[in-house]
C-alpha cells in the first residue's frame, strides 16, 4: 500500500466580462468595463489519507482577479482631442492548508515546536547523497504554510491633443498608485 500516482486535479474556472460604449454626440463619448476572473485552485487529491499530512497536494489555493476601466473621450472642435481614463486592477491569491493552526506537535507528543503546522519530517539520508526526498513532496511530509497575496494597481490617464496650423501638441499626465499585501506563514514547525 505504498503506491502513489498524480492524480487529476479539479479546478473550475469562472469568467465574466462585460463593456458599455455610449456616444452622447459627435463631440462626446464615454465607455465603462469590467472583468472577473476566478478559479477554485482545488489542487490534486491528497496522495496520503490525511491531507494534513500531504505538503504536495493537501492544500487549496483559490485566485481572484478584478479589473475595471472607465473613459472620456471630448473634441474640442476640429483641433483639439481629451481622453481620459481610469482604471482598476485587483488580484487575490490565497493558499489555504488543511494542518494550519491544529497543533499536530502536541497531539504527537512532540515538544517545543511550533502548534501552527504539521511537523515537518523528511528522509535524511548519508552526507553527499542527493536521494533524499524533496522538501516539499509527500513523501518528506514537510506541508507549506498558508499564504496571501494582494495586488491592487489604480491608474488615471489624461492626453490632450491640439493642432494649431502645421505643428501638433500633445500633453499627457498619468497616475500610476500600486498597493500590494503579503503574507506567507513558511515553514514555522520546521
Amino acid at each position: 500500500s505504498n503506491y502513489t500516482w498524480a492524480s487529476k486535479s479539479r479546478t473550475f474556472f469562472s469568467d465574466y466580462s462585460g463593456r458599455v460604449d455610449h456616444q452622447f454626440n459627435s463631440n462626446l463619448k464615454a465607455y465603462g468595463s469590467y472583468t472577473y476572473n476566478y478559479q477554485s485552485g482545488l489542487q490534486r487529491p491528497t496522495s496520503i489519507a490525511g491531507p494534513d499530512f500531504d505538503g504536495a497536494n493537501g492544500f487549496n489555493a483559490p485566485f481572484t482577479q478584478q479589473n475595471a476601466s472607465a473613459g472620456v473621450t471630448k473634441l474640442f472642435g476640429p483641433t483639439a482631442l481629451n481622453d481620459m481614463r481610469v482604471g482598476f486592477y485587483r488580484l487575490r491569491n490565497d493558499t489555504f492548508v488543511p494542518s494550519y493552526n491544529k497543533d499536530w506537535a502536541g497531539q504527537l507528543g512532540i515538544p517545543n515546536d511550533s502548534p501552527l503546522l504539521f511537523p515537518s519530517f523528511s528522509g535524511t539520508m548519508a552526507s553527499g547523497n542527493s536521494t533524499a526526498p524533496a522538501l516539499n513532496t509527500a513523501y518528506g511530509l514537510t506541508v507549506d504554510g498558508p499564504s496571501r497575496q494582494i495586488r491592487q494597481p489604480i491608474t488615471f490617464r489624461d492626453d490632450f491633443s491640439k493642432i494649431v496650423s502645421t505643428h501638433a501638441f500633445k500633453m499627457r499626465y498619468e497616475y500610476l498608485h500600486f498597493r500590494g499585501n503579503y503574507f506567507q506563514l513558511g515553514k514555522p514547525s520546521g
